[in-house]
């Protein structure tokens, strides 16, 4: 490919056709990113918007939070049912999996929750996909 410059430039060719010459050997890497970025474009215009537990976070589901850090019992329930509820409602796997991490830490911590209680969120909530790696729903097993 030099050779062929180099024989334009030696032969006396006359700057048009020496550009006309690099603008057609570049030709086809200039098509390529200019359709990459129309089909990047186009991409991003088809992407599905933010999932719900990317928005803002509920502040009553962050008073809960602090409450049952904190060691309040009946937040820790609370925090619990709201969570599901939520899972419920809107089936948010994340809400499903805080929830099931609290119980885990009410279990090895204060036992907010007595075993019937907690056996029947096991029983209840235990097969789905979103728990299926679950510590707590393991050792239920």
């Amino acid at each position: 490919m030099n050779k062929a410059f180099e024989v334009l430039f030696r032969s006396g060719a006359g700057l048009p056709r020496v550009l006309l010459v690099l603008s057609l050997a570049c030709l086809p890497a200039l098509l390529l990113i200019s359709w990459s970025a129309v089909g990047i474009s186009k991409a991003a215009a088809w992407m599905p918007p933010h999932p719900p537990s990317a928005q803002r976070v509920d502040p009553e589901i962050r008073r809960l939070r602090s409450a049952a850090r904190a060691g309040d019992i009946a937040s820790e329930r609370l925090l619990v049912a709201t969570l599901i509820s939520r899972y419920e409602a809107a089936g948010e796997n994340a809400a499903l999996g805080e929830a099931f991490d609290q119980l885990l830490q009410s279990w090895t911590s204060d036992a907010a929750f007595d075993p019937e209680a907690a056996q029947a969120y096991f029983v209840r909530y235990c097969g789905r996909a979103a728990l299926a790696w679950h510590p707590i729903c393991n050792e239920a097993e």
